[in-house]
């Protein structure tokens, strides 16, 4: 199999844009706003499931706010999992383009049932679809947990100085409050 050196096409295009991108004139336009709007998805996606963690873990008066919210992990985690669906769907379509790559580079390869299958799969959308539906509902999910945490008023534990105070306020209330003896 050649490396791509340049173009293989006539109209000087780079060399996986045949493959997967436009097969007419007509379709070119699509294909370039959709590619520019993939990636830009994809990036953001990549780039909010690595920063919401990294603000949690890293920010200390963020971390304070939501550390005793309960299931900060499971949060941690869809996010990390958004990631690694992000990943995945990557990684598959890497190198789905690369089986392509090499039928159309190396002769005989395009009879192969690894070829039939792959470009079989690489016309459909669904996988790409469900990847990110997934990832954005792992996403949702964990961004709702962290918003509740953030707006829910926190319990005080027992160090606080508000439990203590709390029995002299009341027995002041009581020392205070008129006794039925007092009237007589």
């Amino acid at each position: 199999m050649t490396q791509p050196t340049g173009s293989n096409d006539a109209t000087g295009s780079d060399p996986i844009t045949p493959l997967i991108g436009p097969a007419s004139e007509t379709k070119s336009i699509y294909w370039e706003p959709y590619k520019a709007f993939s990636d830009t998805f994809r990036n953001w996606l990549i780039a909010y499931g690595i920063a919401i963690p990294y603000l949690f873990i890293s920010e200390k008066g963020f971390t304070e706010s939501v550390r005793n919210a309960a299931g900060m992990r499971s949060v941690v985690l869809l996010f990390l999992f958004g990631v690694l669906l992000q990943f995945l769907q990557v990684g598959v379509a890497k190198y789905v383009m690369m089986i392509l790559y090499t039928g159309e580079e190396v002769k005989g390869f395009k009879n192969t049932s690894l070829f039939k299958h792959t470009n079989n799969f690489s016309e459909r959308f669904w996988p790409y679809l469900l990847t990110d539906l997934g990832t954005v509902l792992l996403y949702a999910i964990g961004t709702w947990h962290l918003v509740a945490a953030l707006i829910t008023p926190q319990v005080v534990s027992n160090s606080s100085p508000m439990p203590s105070q709390a029995p002299a306020v009341v027995s002041q209330a009581k020392s205070s409050a008129p006794t039925a003896s007092a009237g007589k």
